[in-house]
């Protein structure tokens, strides 16, 4: 019985987390373009229901990252939730920001608008993980993973660079769909910035991680990749023929930060992540 109250409530703040975004993006002054939104799903259940299901799916993988890698983690419940929050909230508000390939011109504006969608996306995942992690059923763990500054400045600086020369050698060839020619500078600027993010989120993921002999694998692949692969997924949820260019796109993101982050664990994070006890 008790595991069924416990399950109720964990899917009672999965809900609650739903229904919080749906308002946020809602009350936040970031016009919609309905008319743009042509997909088979939003045409048969109409783009609330399809909005519902999307973030149902992305808050389910937060929380099924949460209890399957936090239940052993040294930290305390509190800094897991609030990790795992910054983590996911960070790549939401500034995966927002990228350049579109339907834009035709950078303006304040553009700006403006993907940072209120963003931050309807931020604040949401951010409570969804702290109350979730207040629920974890830890087992004690006494082991410890800890990164020296310098080492965790030049992780982020080697993932960023990995995801920059990515982007823009698939804008150079074509195989990334982007706004690249129309606006080259604010492209380049974001890739730095999304890339920035990706280290940070595993350099502050990275201790929950410690007990994991593959870490690129669980924490780049399982936990970010997946949960970024879904939030690029929105577009092909409401926008007709976005499937293989998103896919395209997420499965590179995905492979090179795992690639790039499998080296670091096996040269130059090799002694840090050796278990500690």
């Amino acid at each position: 019985m008790k595991k069924v109250r416990r399950g109720a409530l964990i899917f009672g703040i999965i809900l609650l987390s739903v229904i919080l975004a749906i308002i946020s993006h809602a009350i936040l002054p970031a016009d919609l373009n309905l008319a743009e939104l042509n997909s088979l799903l939003v045409k048969e259940f109409g783009f609330p229901v399809v909005a519902c299901l999307y973030f149902l799916v992305l808050y389910c993988h937060c929380s099924m990252s949460i209890f399957r890698y936090g239940k052993e983690a040294s930290l305390n419940k509190w800094q897991i939730g609030v990790r795992f929050g910054l983590a996911f909230g960070l790549l939401y508000q500034v995966g927002m920001l990228e350049i579109t390939p339907d834009l035709t011109s950078f303006t304040l504006e553009f700006v403006k608008h993907q940072f209120l969608i963003g931050l309807g996306d931020f604040l949401p995942v951010l409570i969804l993980c702290v109350l979730l992690s207040l629920l974890l059923e830890r087992k004690e763990n006494n082991k410890k993973c800890l990164l020296p500054l310098e080492k965790k400045t030049v992780t982020v600086i080697v993932i960023a660079q990995a995801f920059f020369l990515e982007r823009i050698v698939g804008y150079e060839i074509g195989i990334v769909d982007s706004a690249y020619e129309a606006c080259k500078w604010p492209c380049v600027f974001w890739n730095v910035v999304m890339g920035i993010t990706f280290g940070v989120s595993y350099v502050l993921l990275l201790p929950i991680f410690q007990q994991y002999k593959n870490k690129a694998i669980h924490l780049m692949g399982v936990a970010i990749g997946l949960n970024w692969l879904w939030f690029n997924g929105f577009i092909v949820l409401v926008i007709e023929g976005t499937l293989g260019v998103m896919l395209i796109r997420g499965l590179l993101d995905v492979g090179v930060l795992v690639l790039v982050t499998f080296l670091l664990e096996k040269g130059y994070l090799r002694d840090e992540l050796e278990i500690q006890f």
